[in-house]
């Protein structure tokens, strides 16, 4: 299940291009949203779930 997780993160994350629409989200830039899904793919990878928790 982790590896599914991951995977569906990393195709998330390629959806966020620098040409992406922002004014959505709360954030400034698509990078951010790439870097927060990277960290969040790191931590399950670590087998850290905390991130996974609402």
């Amino acid at each position: 299940m982790t590896k599914d997780l991951v995977d569906i993160l990393y195709i998330v994350k390629a959806k966020f291009t620098d040409n992406s629409d922002m004014l959505w989200t709360s954030y400034e830039t698509a990078k951010e949203v790439r870097d927060e899904l990277t960290g969040y793919i790191n931590q399950i990878n670590k087998g850290d779930k905390s991130c996974l928790k609402i």
